[in-house]
């Protein structure tokens, strides 16, 4: 019976270690971000025309986003559905954009915009400093594992840009965002 009083403190601490370390960090995503995701696609929208629907956070600061579609809802808003490139940053969210005048033109843009394929750079992510063919270093992260391969790139990129890398034999393929000319970072699932 002593043994168990003495060992159940102790349980419950590294409990609360445990809970403690897995709580990640959130950031709420802005409506800056959000408005640049959709001016970089080719129509200008300022950060006073988006509200959002409910709260969106990611597990960094100003994740590179992607417009994924866009529909009409009247003639004043557009819903509009957003997502991280880097699917493990954030979950899909959706916003309205408001329009005002000439609303058709804005919609055709952007719904041309989401059916072209749109560069993953971020704003200011800086020149290319890998090439497709660009032999770097994989860090793979895990929740509790740290792993570093070497890879071959796939696609050229920028710093902060997620590009698709393979393993040195080729057998399996990453998404992972460049670090720099030799360094690429990615999640383990």
């Amino acid at each position: 019976m002593k043994r168990y009083k003495l060992i159940l403190p102790f349980i419950a601490v590294a409990g609360a270690l445990v809970a403690a370390a897995s709580a990640a960090e959130r950031y709420v995503i802005s409506a800056d971000c959000v408005a640049a995701t959709i001016s970089r696609a080719g129509v200008e929208v300022s950060p006073g025309q988006i509200a959002f629907l409910a709260g969106a956070v990611a597990t960094r600061p100003a994740p590179v986003l992607k417009l994924r579609s866009v529909q009409k809802l009247d003639n004043d808003r557009l819903l509009a559905r957003m997502e991280c490139v880097n699917d493990q940053e954030c979950l899909p969210f959706f916003v309205h954009i408001q329009i005002g005048q000439g609303g058709d033109a804005q919609i055709s843009a952007i719904s041309k915009a989401v059916s072209s394929p749109q560069p993953a750079a971020a704003p200011g992510a800086g020149p290319v400093v890998v090439h497709s063919g660009t032999r770097v270093t994989l860090m793979l992260d895990g929740d509790h594992v740290h792993i570093r391969i070497p890879a071959v790139c796939l696609q050229s990129g920028a710093p902060g840009q997620v590009i698709r890398v393979s393993d040195a034999n080729h057998r399996l393929i990453y998404s992972a965002q460049v670090v720099d000319a030799a360094a690429v970072k990615g999640r383990l699932q």
